[in-house]
């Protein structure tokens, strides 16, 4: 996302974490990914326009149950979760080969 959307994208985290990020920064990403107590305070800390997660981490589910999210965009790695009232298009792309490219 960083290499092929930033300025207009911006993400909370990523693989520099270790270098460029403040490790209380890491805490609250993961107690967020893995939907553990106070997981939501980090979307009000931070509020998003959209979330991209891993189908596979805890949080993924829970947003996809939750009331003020939907999910957007699945794949069978990711999805993309907004807020409700997104004007965003559900796209389901699971069991489609997806072709990588870097950058």
């Amino acid at each position: 996302v960083s290499w092929k959307l930033h300025p207009a994208v911006q993400v909370s985290l990523d693989s520099r974490f270790e270098a460029a990020f403040d490790p209380e920064l890491l805490a609250e990403h993961m107690r967020f990914e893995n939907a553990t107590e106070g997981w939501s305070e980090f979307l009000e800390k931070y509020p998003p326009d959209a979330i991209l997660v891993d189908v596979e981490r805890p949080i993924s589910a829970v947003l996809t149950e939750h009331p003020s999210w939907r999910r957007v965009y699945r794949d069978d790695v990711y999805a993309i979760h907004a807020p409700a009232e997104s004007a965003l298009p559900v796209v389901d792309r699971t069991g489609t080969r997806l072709a990588a490219t870097f950058p």
